[in-house]
């Protein structure tokens, strides 16, 4: 009895850590703001979270846009398209958020603490702050099909 018991609650803590996997997993895909201007393909890397652009709404004619705002001015005559702007978050499974990763705001040329919600399966809550969520803005995001 007691083998079959043991047995169980591998099988039950298995399911758990799976299950725990897909729902960080849900972030992962192609995004798009809440403005329709920017779309973000959302990928892991080993335990983290990033985004990188793939589409800009406000690209001149041959679909390029430069960060002409980054802080960093050698960075500015770079194209925004393939730019990582999110990066490092992590899944917080007791919250079901990810949470603990920046977000780079291009039109600004400012990084903002980042967190992310999921508020269904295609939608998706992006909230940046500078040092707490009071203090910052929040956006909805689409995926993209």
């Amino acid at each position: 009895m007691k083998r079959y018991a043991f047995l169980f609650s591998i099988m039950i803590s298995t399911a758990c850590v799976a299950a725990q996997a897909r729902e960080s997993d849900e972030i992962v895909g192609v995004w798009k703001s809440g403005d329709q201007q920017l779309m973000v393909k959302i990928d892991k890397v080993g335990n983290y979270f990033q985004g990188r652009i793939v589409w800009l709404g406000d690209s001149d004619e041959n679909g390029m846009k430069l960060d002409e705002n980054n802080p960093d001015e050698q960075l500015r005559s770079l194209p925004l398209k393939g730019n990582k702007i999110i990066e490092g978050m992590t899944f917080n499974p007791s919250a079901t958020h990810w949470e603990g990763g920046t977000f780079y705001n291009h039109t600004e040329g400012k990084s903002y603490h980042c967190t992310i919600a999921m508020q269904s399966a295609d939608q998706m809550k992006i909230a940046t702050f500078v040092q707490s969520r009071q203090d910052g803005k929040t956006d909805i995001w689409t995926r993209a099909r």
